[in-house]
């Protein structure tokens, strides 16, 4: 039905439409491989959880579309959005990533289902990583004036979050436990503190464009 109805609007909403027609395909895929027996529970899980983040950025795609906004100063919008709502999301997807973890570590990595969540948590980390990631896009977009204050911050959480995902899906591949639990741990406490960072950033940067509206 809303295939139909973006269907009727000239063109304006290509994008979404032709976004969730392949999402649509690929979900039917997927399911004719689980029925088939082609894929296990762990592999059919990690693929519902990736075809579920792209729908989300299928509605980030329509919600772009219809112009559709709480404010008519965009700017101001899109940093509301990413510090109230996609910067949080973000860091709460972290803050599970890093307790559990934790907890899979201190169990000698040997517990399948703690790791099967921990690959789904990866997943949707990365997904919503890319939805704060679009609406920091946005706003640079519309005040490039803006980019070199994001910069240095883009590039922290990048080399924190890059290190701290890589030391986690060594362990669900196979590798012993880490020695050191506190520095594994901290790995995780640092790229959330980065993610902090920038969010205050687009905070002030929210506080002084609404001033100047």
């Amino acid at each position: 039905a809303l295939l139909t109805h973006l269907g009727e609007a000239d063109g304006r909403f290509a994008g979404t439409q032709a976004g969730l027609e392949a999402l649509a395909a690929d979900e039917s895929a997927l399911r004719e491989a689980i029925a088939g027996g082609g894929l296990d529970t762990n592999a059919s899980f990690e693929q519902f959880t990736a075809l579920i983040t792209r729908y989300y950025g299928a509605l980030d795609v329509l919600h772009d579309e219809s112009a559709y906004t709480y404010t008519p100063f965009v700017d101001v919008y899109h940093l509301q959005n990413l510090v109230a709502v996609t910067a949080p999301h973000v860091l709460e997807l972290q803050g599970q990533m890093r307790t559990r973890a934790l907890h899979y570590a201190m169990g000698g990595n040997a517990d399948p289902v703690l790791a099967g969540r921990l690959r789904a948590l990866l997943a949707l980390e990365e997904g919503a990583m890319a939805v704060n990631d679009r609406e920091l896009a946005k706003v640079i977009g519309l005040r490039t004036d803006l980019a070199p204050r994001y910069e240095p911050a883009e590039a922290d959480i990048e080399a924190r979050r890059a290190s701290a995902r890589e030391a986690l899906l060594a362990q669900l591949d196979g590798a012993p436990p880490p020695t050191d639990v506190v520095a594994y741990f901290e790995q995780f406490t640092t790229m959330m503190e980065a993610q902090r960072g920038l969010a205050a950033i687009a905070a002030q940067d929210m506080k002084a464009l609404s001033a100047e509206n």
